[in-house]
């Protein structure tokens, strides 16, 4: 996982926040990868590919994960690292921030429509941190 996942989903779920992850992989690959690094029992829900059509970037990805949570898209934050993120909280409707540890620069991210951008995940978790703090 990539640096400060655990401290980030740990805060998250302390503060009784839902955590759900979409991913263009299988769901037996994300939930075995999930195990393996000690993160699954941080996460409450996982929609993986189920055909290419519904994958993200298509907003129908996300919006049935916030089904399966239980939340109205108003109330999510999707924090990804990839242009694809982007597109699909945007079309969905849904806040974005950026992490720039994966594949794309800042530069691109924003170009693409990512507003708030952050260098890791720590960075992000001190911001998460400030917005629950505020509700």
């Amino acid at each position: 996982p990539l640096n400060g996942a655990e401290e980030l989903l740990k805060t998250l779920k302390e503060a009784g926040v839902k955590v759900g992850i979409l991913t263009r992989g299988c769901e037996s690959y994300a939930r075995g990868a999930l195990k393996v690094t000690g993160l699954l029992s941080y996460v409450d829900a996982i929609n993986a590919r189920v055909d290419l059509l519904q994958a993200k970037p298509n907003p129908k990805a996300l919006w049935d994960l916030c089904r399966k949570l239980e939340v109205d898209p108003s109330e999510v934050i999707f924090v990804g690292d990839h242009p694809i993120d982007v597109i699909c909280a945007n079309v969905a409707g849904v806040k974005f921030i950026g992490v720039l540890e994966g594949f794309t620069s800042e530069e691109k991210m924003r170009q693409i429509g990512s507003r708030i951008n952050f260098k890791n995940l720590l960075a992000v978790k001190e911001y998460l941190i400030e917005k629950i703090e505020e509700c």
